[in-house]
C-alpha cells in the first residue's frame, strides 16, 4: 500500500518555516519562492554527467570494446522529510515532524531520527 502524498498547503508551509533552506546543511536553491505553489520541489540542476549505458559491445573488426555513454542531468532539490520516521512511528501528517532537507542530505539520512 503507498503511502499518501503530503499535501501541498503543508508542504509550502513547511518550506516558508523553513526559508526555503536546508535545515542539515545550509542548502538553498536559487530563486524566488514568492509565488511557489506547493506542487514540486524546488530543484537546480548540479551537474551533467556522463554515464555508461548498457554493458561494453564487442567489436568486430579487432578493436577495443564499444562503450555507449550519455549524458545525465543530475539535480538536487529540496524535500520534506519527516524528523522522526513513519517506519518508526513517526506522525504523518504533524507539521512539527517535518522539516526541509536537500536531496542529497534526505538520502544520507534513511530512516534515522
Amino acid at each position: 500500500m503507498k503511502r499518501p502524498k503530503i499535501p501541498p498547503r503543508l508542504r509550502r508551509e513547511v518550506f516558508a518555516r523553513d526559508r526555503f533552506t536546508c535545515r542539515a546543511c545550509g542548502w538553498c536553491p536559487d530563486g524566488d519562492f514568492s509565488d511557489y505553489d506547493g506542487r514540486h520541489a524546488p530543484k537546480v540542476l548540479v551537474r551533467v554527467e556522463r554515464r555508461r549505458v548498457g554493458p561494453p559491445r564487442p567489436s568486430y573488426n579487432g578493436g577495443p570494446d564499444r562503450t555507449t555513454y550519455r549524458n545525465h542531468e543530475v539535480y538536487r532539490e529540496l524535500v520534506v522529510d519527516h524528523i522522526y520516521p513513519i517506519s518508526l512511528g513517526g506522525a504523518f501528517g504533524d507539521p512539527a515532524n517535518l522539516q526541509a532537507l536537500c536531496s542529497t542530505c534526505n538520502g544520507e539520512k534513511w530512516n534515522r531520527v
